[in-house]
């Protein structure tokens, strides 16, 4: 793990901050600087103070200490994420059932993971989400004052079982969330990542008017960024969205710019996913 005095370095100099406007009135600069060249040690409570005006979460800096390596919480998601792909109930039911010995601690963490297999495997077999799990999640997303990766990722993984408006309101937390973290490497992307799932599901439940207004608040993000997944898909997605909105040949023109820009980067498997999309999804043909 990095240095806690290069971390707050990074994390400052990344939003622009000086050593002034992190110290405030409660640390000393010189105090401060000595921190970030690793020449003095850091009490846990002015360890809270640089924290506090750095607005970071501790589980965003750990992250960041890390090297943006995950940590328990998001190892757990990735099984969740390997198992909801291969519609592996057992697997789920297993982590299921070892995650449910450990709900006795003072955590609210394993009891959410129990509830998030719960609703993956409902989406599976077809069955209908159990309202008071829905509405769990959706009371500790909403009122939670600081998303972290783990919030983000939870979001990301259980967003289907939302109805649109929730959906939206949860969209907004994550993106004013943005505006603290945008600086930061790789949380961007995931960003992008929840915004690409939260439009395909708008779109899935014909709700243009969300639609647009999710197009209208991403554009910004996802301009001039370098080529990724998540940015495709929101041209894609944008593609689609433009197609129901009566700008056919627009839509098309970009929906097939990017399965070839796809097929052009060696990508053949995305590409037919987005083929696939396009003609199970829509009633679309190119």
């Amino acid at each position: 793990m990095k240095n806690l005095g290069s971390v707050i370095r990074e994390v400052r100099q990344s939003k622009a901050l000086t050593l002034k406007q992190v110290a405030g009135s409660e640390l000393s600069v010189a105090f401060l600087s000595k921190v970030e060249r690793g020449n003095s040690d850091i009490s846990l409570n002015n360890f809270l103070i640089v924290l506090k005006a750095l607005n970071i979460s501790w589980d965003e800096f750990f992250y960041v200490a890390r090297g943006y390596q995950v940590g328990n919480g998001l190892k757990f998601m990735e099984k969740i994420k390997k198992y909801m792909l291969e519609d592996n109930v057992y697997g789920l039911q297993r982590l299921q059932s070892i995650e449910a010995t450990m709900c006795n601690d003072d955590s609210n963490y394993h009891h959410f993971n129990v509830i998030i297999i719960d609703l993956i495997i409902s989406q599976i077999q077809h069955t209908q989400f159990k309202k008071e799990s829905v509405t769990e999640l959706q009371t500790y997303l909403l009122n939670v004052e600081n998303w972290g990766i783990y919030e983000l990722t939870l979001f990301n993984n259980v967003m289907f079982c939302f109805p649109t408006p929730v959906l939206s309101l949860l969209l907004d937390n994550a993106m004013k969330k943005a505006i603290a973290y945008r600086h930061l490497p790789q949380y961007e992307e995931l960003l992008m990542i929840i915004i690409c799932n939260n439009l395909e599901i708008t779109l899935q439940q014909k709700d243009i008017v969300q639609a647009e207004k999710i197009v209208a608040q991403s554009t910004e993000i996802y301009r001039n960024k370098r080529i990724s997944l998540s940015n495709m898909k929101f041209k894609f997605l944008q593609g689609i969205l433009m197609m129901y909105t009566g700008d056919v040949d627009s839509g098309k023109k970009l929906v097939v710019g990017v399965i070839e820009a796809c097929y052009v980067l060696g990508d053949d498997e995305q590409a037919y996913s987005f083929e696939k999309y396009l003609n199970e999804s829509t009633n679309f043909e190119i």
